[in-house]
């Protein structure tokens, strides 16, 4: 009897569930996380330096590809919606990031500083400054402070008063700024002098419009590029140009690449 016992117990054993969850952890796990707790805020700020790490666009907490990966990850977890995000956290992540590289930046001296005017793709004008120094433990740093709205009519004095303020915003002294690298614009040339600003002229800038103008000014260099332009239109109206290339590389053992435009901009 003992050892039909035995049997009848292991073989009970033997067929007897493994890591079987409780009731109770069973509904902890159907539960969503609550919004004040520190779980789902870890989450959120998480999204929330993605979303500013990588540019993403707000909405994409919204699409419901995005909302299948969280789902995946972590079930107990509901994205909350983009003005959450643009209302609430992303200014939260500012203010923090803010005070960080502010605390970082009282320790330094001396440091240089790069600006520069440009558009977004709906022609709003913006001005970037950056600022670039040496830490205390000889690590070369460098910090984009702004990327400033700027509707104003971008004259000399305009573009200085903005250069102006964001050294002011940011607590640093002029007097400290041993250069400032900029494009050779006249007005951007005309707010350093009117601020007696050491300037320095960028020197990607001046390569650029050397190479530029020495490709304009020689004939046989504007020939070839034009040849070179008809060359890859004719790629770029053709799918069967296009795959027969493709193929020719297979065939001589090289990489795959795609013929591209010249654009004087990007020279």
């Amino acid at each position: 009897m003992k050892s039909g016992s035995t049997r009848n117990a292991r073989s009970k054993a033997a067929f007897a569930p493994v890591g079987q969850s409780t009731i109770q952890e069973t509904i902890e796990r159907a539960q969503k996380y609550e919004r004040t707790g520190k779980k789902w805020k870890e989450l959120t700020d998480s999204i929330s330096y993605c979303i500013a790490k990588d540019c993403l666009p707000i909405n994409v907490v919204e699409g419901a590809g995005f909302k299948k990966l969280i789902n995946t990850f972590d079930p107990r977890y509901q994205v909350p919606g983009r003005n959450h995000f643009s209302r609430i956290t992303l200014p939260s992540l500012y203010t923090s990031v803010t005070q960080r590289v502010k605390q970082e930046i009282t320790t330094i001296h001396y440091f240089s500083a790069t600006t520069d005017m440009w558009s977004s793709l709906g022609m709003q004008p913006y001005m970037s400054y950056t600022i670039h120094y040496i830490d205390n433990e000889w690590k070369f740093q460098n910090k984009c402070l702004q990327t400033h709205f700027l509707p104003e009519n971008h004259t000399g004095i305009n573009l200085a008063d903005a250069m102006e303020a964001a050294l002011g915003l940011w607590d640093l002294d002029a007097a400290n700024q041993v250069c400032l690298t900029t494009d050779n614009g006249s007005n951007i040339v005309s707010s350093a002098r009117i601020l007696e600003w050491q300037r320095l002229s960028c020197f990607g800038h001046n390569l650029h419009l050397s190479i530029t103008k020495a490709i304009k000014d020689d004939s046989r260099c504007n020939r070839a590029l034009g040849v070179c332009r008809k060359i890859v239109s004719s790629f770029s109206m053709s799918w069967k140009r296009k795959r027969e290339l493709t193929r020719s590389q297979i065939s001589l053992g090289i990489k795959q690449h795609s013929l591209i435009a010249v654009s004087m901009n990007k020279i």
